[in-house]
């Protein structure tokens, strides 16, 4: 079981977690749901529902769907550094935390 990290966030007091930046960054990278989902080991549906929840949280979208593709926001192009420097402190937590 992972444990999951709660942030706040900015809109109407729903958490973000960890997970729904982790899938972010995935779909960032592949710039596609079905692949990040495969990419992370999860359902497609997964994929949209965290992105969808994380959207509202954050009270702003981070992808346009055109064409049955997605193109990230200036939004999420702005968040992307940001989620990916958590990502890797939270590795190295997580790192330091197994050699303890």
């Amino acid at each position: 079981i992972k444990p999951v990290v709660i942030l706040p966030c900015v809109r109407m007091g729903r958490p973000m977690n960890v997970r729904q930046l982790e899938i972010f960054q995935a779909v960032m990278r592949h710039r596609s749901v079905t692949d990040a989902a495969r990419a992370l080991g999860v359902s497609q549906p997964a994929v949209t529902k965290s992105l969808r929840l994380l959207e509202e949280g954050l009270g702003f979208p981070l992808f346009r769907r055109v064409g049955g593709r997605l193109f990230p926001s200036a939004e999420a192009e702005i968040l992307l550094p940001d989620a990916a420097r958590l990502a890797d402190d939270l590795r190295t937590v997580a790192e330091l935390a197994r050699r303890l």
